[in-house]
């Protein structure tokens, strides 16, 4: 008995298994390669879309950035510019309350000295009649 026969129906057999590579090769082999390059080629896009959205990101963060330091040195700037505005406005302001305040110390002054110097003159008009009264009443005769 001989191992390997060489007859028709080992003909047949590679026949057989020739057609069936052809076959499973047409309808599940070929199939499946495209579908893994389709998917191989969707993830490279998807992957270039999403280092593109990535750097589209990075690039609008950075803008971002820029802009709100921007912001907040005009901010500063605009701060200052009212502190300084402020500072000088409450100087007017305490230089014009302390000239008024000046003037109304000056008036009263003024008035104060005017009152006394009417009281002093009166007081004076009556001391010289209250001396001769007084003068008059010890001595027990009119001057």
């Amino acid at each position: 008995m001989d191992i390997l026969v060489l007859d028709k129906w080992f003909f047949v057999q590679v026949v057989n298994f020739l057609v069936i590579l052809v076959v499973l090769n047409a309808v599940l082999i070929a199939p499946i390669r495209r579908m893994l390059k389709l998917r191989a080629g969707t993830i490279a896009a998807q992957a270039s879309e999403i280092d593109g959205f990535t750097a589209n990101a990075e690039s609008k963060i950075k803008n971002y950035q820029d802009a709100l330091e921007a912001a907040r040195v005009q901010a500063s700037a605009t701060r200052a510019g009212l502190r300084e505005e402020g500072l000088s406005a409450e100087k007017g302001i305490l230089e014009a309350a302390g000239k008024q305040a000046a003037d109304e110390l000056k008036a009263a002054r003024t008035k104060i000295s005017g009152e006394s110097k009417a009281a002093l003159e009166t007081m004076l008009a009556g001391v010289t009649g209250m001396a001769e009264k007084a003068a008059s009443k010890i001595l027990g005769k009119a001057l």
